[in-house]
C-alpha cells in the first residue's frame, strides 16, 4: 500500500508541474477504478495538466513532449474516491481537502450531514443544478 502512496503523490506531484506542456508517462501500468482490470505497457498523454489520452506503450514516438516520465514498473491510479469521507470542523476543511488531494483523492462523499455542508458545496461551485 505504501508503495501505492507514493506512486499516486509522484504522479499528483509531476502531473501538477507540467501546465502548459505537452507530457508523457511512458510504459506504465494503469489501473482504472471502475473495473477490477489493470492495463499493462501504456502510454499517458497530458496537455495542460489533463489527460488526452491513454494509448498502448509506442517504442519509436517521434513527438516531442516537453516532458517526458518513465513509468516503467510503476502503476498509476487516474483517480481515487473517499466514499466515506467525515469532513472536520471548518477551520479544518481547506487542509482536509488538501491532504485528500495531495494523496490521489479527487473524489470526496460526506456521511455527515451538518450544517454548512451545503453552503461549502455552494462555496466550491460543486453543486450541480
Amino acid at each position: 500500500m505504501k508503495f501505492y502512496f507514493l506512486i499516486l503523490t509522484s504522479v499528483f506531484l509531476l502531473t501538477s508541474s507540467l501546465a502548459a506542456q505537452n507530457s508523457i508517462i511512458k510504459n506504465t501500468t494503469v489501473i482504472p477504478t471502475h473495473i477490477n482490470q489493470s492495463f499493462d505497457n501504456k502510454d499517458i498523454l497530458i496537455q495542460n495538466r489533463r489527460v488526452l489520452a491513454i494509448r498502448d506503450h509506442l517504442e519509436k514516438d517521434t513527438t516531442v513532449y516537453d516532458k517526458v516520465i518513465d513509468g516503467t514498473g510503476k502503476f498509476l491510479i487516474l483517480r481515487m474516491v473517499e466514499a466515506h469521507a467525515y469532513f472536520l470542523e471548518k477551520g479544518m476543511i481547506q487542509t482536509y481537502f488538501l491532504m485528500n488531494l495531495v494523496n490521489g483523492v479527487t473524489t470526496l462523499r460526506s456521511m455527515i450531514s451538518q450544517e454548512g455542508h451545503l453552503e461549502l458545496i455552494e462555496k466550491v461551485g460543486l453543486l450541480l443544478t
